[in-house]
């Protein structure tokens, strides 16, 4: 599962619901025809029990009315014979429903009581019905055998007026006082015919029932197919268009803009795709300044050494200057006149030194300010690559968010686990209280059952679903590891910015010390040019200006010696500076960006 394609995933998930509603319907159909099977017996057997009910109760009354006068007998009221008699007056007469009557024989078969007709007074241990049953004689020996109890029993006859023989069932009870056997009885047809009745109303609604089950099945697995396919078109084809936008920004291509139909969308997939537009146009901008400040460093570092190369030109010739200096202090012994020549050349000279110091000073304030705009554009870059990766982390917080939907959706279905395991359960304590409550239980059973196996699959089905949402988690935590990546990409350019930025700020206070040793330089020739005006002042001393000529000029020459040096490190400094930035210029050139 972890290899398949989301549509690959959807479509299985739309076959497990569609197995599912198929089989659903399907076992509604089996367990509607069991029940209507089930509910029909407990039709016919309640029918039947209301029908034994009421053939016994007139039995007892009959009973009831001997005990009467067997009372009446024994308190000497009357006699046996007398009581015998009074009873069978009384039980002749009753009568119950549209044709249902008592009747009396003796243990030896004799009839006592039968409407009133001649068969009153003959034995009928003989009589059988129309299949050669000997009803009379089981009537009897079932009563005596089950005298308290009584006893069942069923026989065929014809009804008034037919021919053929219709079933009917019997109730007779033994009264020992009188060594009578009492019984009723009466046509049970009307209880198969009341069976069919309902049992046609139960079939017709169970079709009724059947055919809007697998109707709505259809229509859910209708309208399942349609929404999955519309689900699956929502996520494959969002998804697939976020792929080959990654892959395009991957490559260094941040030029395509977002499709416009996104910028619409208010779902995850609006959101995620209208947050990387927001992170490619904030890559886009740092991206070209990064390319504008490395051809500014570029052109900056290339001024820097034509500066430095001018600078050194003009120490060298402060350094003949010097050089002419000294010579002139050695000859002012000879001649004043030569003297007062040599400082008013020399004069000539420190005020030519002090425009060279000061032009070289304004080169490095126009260095120093260009290096503090390349710093600030540096650090713009670090803002842009620290924005980029907070988008970054609100993809991944949102891509995390979905695997705690299916997170969600998993401990739903552990829920639906939980509460089919209480079904199980109740449906076996059913089962049990069935089982105790014995025939009138059966019906319930039954259905406790069906409940139970109902909950089973319920418990499987669900456990299919946690599977497919683990399935969909693993995806989601795939999207994040690929988030994590980009972060990571981006982390590392964000490192590469930093190091620049501090070679940036190397250069700045290589900068200053270079405008330090210039203010010093500047001081040196005011030095030297107070010196010479002391000594055009003071010709009287000539020899001892002379020396002090020559030691300044010593002096100087030192200090353009260090002059030099920092200006050949200046050099140095400034090609390495031009060769960063033509290595940044090739690494940005990477990158393609639209117009913002």
């Amino acid at each position: 599962m972890k290899n398949l394609k989301v549509r690959t995933k959807l479509s299985i998930l739309l076959a497990v619901v569609v197995i599912a509603m198929i089989g659903l319907s399907g076992m509604a159909i089996i367990g509607m025809s069991q029940i209507q099977s089930t509910s029909v017996e407990i039709i016919k057997d309640s029918i039947s029990q209301d029908y034994d009910d009421q053939i016994r109760n007139e039995v007892e009354t009959a009973l009831a009315i001997c005990d009467t006068y067997y009372g009446l007998y024994q308190a000497g009221a009357m006699t046996l014979d007398e009581a015998k008699e009074y009873s069978a007056t009384v039980i002749r007469g009753i009568s119950y429903g549209e044709a249902g009557y008592l009747w009396v024989d003796t243990y030896d078969g004799v009839n006592v009581v039968l409407l009133g007709n001649e068969t009153e007074g003959t034995n009928r241990l003989g009589s059988k019905d129309s299949q050669g049953f000997a009803m009379v004689a089981d009537f009897i020996e079932g009563a005596k055998k089950n005298v308290n109890e009584g006893y069942f029993n069923e026989y065929y006859f014809p009804k008034a007026g037919e021919t053929e023989p219709s079933p009917k069932r019997a109730y007779t009870k033994a009264y020992p006082n009188f060594e009578w056997v009492i019984g009723t009885g009466n046509y049970i047809d009307y209880i198969e015919s009341t069976t069919a009745e309902h049992e046609g109303v139960l079939s017709a609604k169970a079709t009724n029932i059947s055919a809007i089950s697998i109707g709505t099945g259809i229509v859910l697995i209708i309208i399942s197919v349609v929404l999955t396919v519309m689900l699956t078109r929502s996520i494959v084809g969002p998804l697939k268009d976020t792929s080959v936008w990654l892959d395009e920004m991957g490559s260094g291509d941040f030029s395509r803009h977002i499709d416009p139909k996104y910028t619409e969308l208010h779902d995850d997939f609006g959101i995620l795709m209208q947050q990387l537009e927001k992170m490619r146009h904030s890559v886009s901008k740092l991206l070209k300044g990064a390319k504008n400040d490395s051809i500014s460093v570029h052109n900056s570092s290339i001024e820097l050494a034509q500066g430095a190369a001018q600078t050194k030109d003009n120490s060298a010739n402060i350094t003949i200057a010097v050089g002419e200096i000294a010579d002139g202090a050695t000859n002012q012994a000879e001649s004043v006149q030569d003297g007062v020549n040599a400082i008013q050349e020399i004069l000539q000279n420190v005020e030519t030194l002090n425009n060279e110091v000061d032009a070289a000073d304004e080169k490095a304030n126009a260095m120093a300010e260009s290096s503090d705009n390349m710093q600030a554009n540096f650090e713009k870059l670090k803002v842009a690559m620290t924005q980029s990766a907070d988008s970054l982390a609100d993809v991944s917080e949102k891509v995390k968010a979905m695997g705690d939907s299916v997170e969600e959706v998993q401990n739903a279905v552990a829920a639906i686990n939980e509460i089919s395991s209480r079904t199980n359960l109740l449906s076996l304590n059913a089962s049990i209280e069935a089982a105790r409550a014995g025939e009138a239980g059966k019906g319930f059973a039954v259905v406790a059952t069906e409940i139970q196996d109902l909950s089973v699959q319920s418990s499987q089905s669900a456990q299919r679903i946690g599977e497919i949402m683990k399935g969909l988690s693993d995806s989601s935590e795939s999207a994040v590891r690929t988030v994590n990546q980009l972060n990571d990409a981006v982390g590392g350019q964000q490192q590469i910015s930093d190091e620049t930025a501090e070679a940036v700020r190397d250069v700045i206070s290589m900068i200053a010390d270079v405008r330090e040793n210039f203010n010093k330089a500047k001081d040196a020739a005011e030095i030297t040019r107070t010196k010479c005006v002391d000594l055009n002042d003071t010709m009287s001393s000539l020899s001892a200006i002379s020396e002090e000529n020559a030691a300044s000029a010593q002096e100087t020459s030192a200090s353009m010696q260090e002059v030099n040096d920092t200006v050949e490190n200046i050099s140095d400094l400034s090609a390495t500076l031009e060769n960063i930035s033509t290595e940044l210029t090739e690494l940005l050139e990477v990158f393609h960006v639209s117009d913002l």
